[in-house]
């Protein structure tokens, strides 16, 4: 059977949640007059998700066969864009990297490195960067080395905790108190660095900015760019910073699309349109503005088995 040219479906891995986001790769991909459908590849089969995906059953991140797994549904659903929204997806994507539609991600090696707190804290500190893991001072706040989950966090003014937890497996750093900071980038691999936005962290739930306002911070695109230039990042990431003190220090990279990108996207940054536009070979325009909008995030109920 002969496949229409202007087939255009995407995989999102772990996107039950990001409806938004689902929403509006799918308004791109109808603008570009392409015929698009919008998979998400989900663990749990009975995750919420609207009328906007459809979901597929997959395996757990860390199965021995997800590889082989997801691999065959990009060939058998004509998948020409593939984007991670968890962590361990970006893992996944880094080794698919060989097939265009997971070509716009990081390599293996940055990826990892961005989850190596400690790796990525000394590398970034040789080029001058600051960080918050080189302030040392009370009260501490003690952090798991690898990964980027919230969890097994402690913060604390004893010396016998954090001596016990300062090792091989923990980061301990001064707790800063100060205006968080989360920056969406898009670095194209033909055209590079395409547009960087900050955005203030007003609220925060369960990791995610539930209120974000965008900035043009020329003080924290500058420092962006310079890490990037540093990581030789590809693709949509996010950097976060704290200000403190009349300095930014970085506190972490994710390799991937944030929660709160759709900010950043009603603000000038369109990472679906761009992320399409590299997997056709178009050319891109670099962003020279920066609109300020302000993002609320709120949550819906679902409801299983409401017969």
């Amino acid at each position: 059977m002969k496949i229409k040219k202007n087939i255009f479906n995407i995989l999102l891995l772990g996107g039950t949640k990001r409806i938004g986001l689902a929403k509006e790769l799918g308004r791109v991909a109808k603008k570009k007059g392409l015929i698009s459908k919008i998979y998400t590849y989900e663990k749990n089969i009975l995750a919420p998700a609207e009328k906007y995906v459809i979901k597929i059953k997959g395996q757990n991140w860390n199965s021995k066969n997800i590889i082989k797994d997801i691999k065959k549904k990009i060939n058998k659903l004509n998948i020409k864009l593939v984007i991670a929204n968890t962590d361990p997806a970006i893992d996944i994507i880094s080794k698919l990297k060989y097939l265009k539609s997971c070509s716009l991600v990081s390599d293996l090696n940055i990826v990892k490195n961005c989850y190596d707190k400690k790796k990525i804290n000394t590398l970034l500190q040789k080029y001058k960067i600051k960080t918050t893991a080189s302030l040392k001072s009370y009260p501490m706040i003690l952090k798991p080395r690898f990964g980027s989950s919230a969890k097994l966090i402690y913060i604390t003014y004893d010396k016998k905790t954090v001596k016990k937890f300062c090792n091989k497996n923990y980061v301990c750093e001064k707790f800063l108190k100060g205006k968080e900071y989360s920056v969406d980038c898009y670095i194209s691999p033909r055209f590079g660095v395409i547009g960087i936005i900050p955005r203030i962290r007003n609220e925060i739930t369960g990791g995610e900015s539930t209120l974000t306002i965008t900035e043009d911070n020329k003080k924290i695109i500058g420092i962006s760019k310079k890490i990037i230039e540093i990581m030789k990042f590809v693709g949509p990431i996010n950097l976060q910073f704290i200000f403190y003190k009349k300095n930014y220090y970085f506190m972490e990279a994710n390799p991937r699309m944030s929660g709160g990108v759709l900010a950043s996207i009603k603000a000038g940054l369109n990472v679906p349109n761009l992320m399409i536009n590299d997997i056709l070979n178009k050319s891109q325009k670099k962003i020279k503005e920066i609109k300020k909008i302000k993002m609320y995030k709120y949550f819906l109920e679902f409801y299983e088995n409401n017969n």
